[in-house]
């Protein structure tokens, strides 16, 4: 991250699929964002944004929802399990604790609602499934 935008802003951090990154450059900046490679950046709105991928990758795509902003547009958003599982592999793989807390604070946000099945499944593959019994032996009900 340019120096710059590393003053004590809290930033905030949205990944998109985007297969149209040529739309996507046009159309951030237009909105004010700053380009560093496949990132953009708006300093004032303290928002990073970045596009890892043109198509879903680890994530259900049944769980994703569709999220109605106005009477004529909408995003659609993964699953939260998906997004606990992502936290739970850079958790374990890359031992990030800020996505430890960050996953477990979503784990628990969410947690009545949560399909356990599926995230044991996949936690199973990731290799992340101990961190998954740990939280789940912490908060039985």
């Amino acid at each position: 991250m340019n120096k710059r935008w590393s003053r004590s802003i809290s930033w905030s951090d949205v990944d998109l699929i985007f297969s149209r990154r040529d739309i996507a450059d046009e159309c951030f900046i237009q909105l004010g964002f700053m380009k560093a490679g496949r990132h953009w950046y708006h300093e004032r709105l303290g928002i990073s944004i970045e596009i890892p991928n043109d198509i879903l990758d680890l994530a259900d795509s049944d769980k994703v929802i569709k999220l109605k902003l106005s009477e004529d547009s909408y995003v659609y958003v993964i699953g939260i399990e998906d997004i606990i599982l992502d936290r739970m592999r850079a958790c374990v793989h890359r031992i990030s604790t800020s996505d430890c807390e960050w996953g477990y604070r979503l784990f628990l946000l969410h947690r009545e609602r949560l399909d356990l099945g599926y995230m044991k499944e996949k936690s199973a593959v990731d290799l992340t499934s101990s961190l998954l019994a740990a939280w789940l032996e912490q908060n039985q009900s």
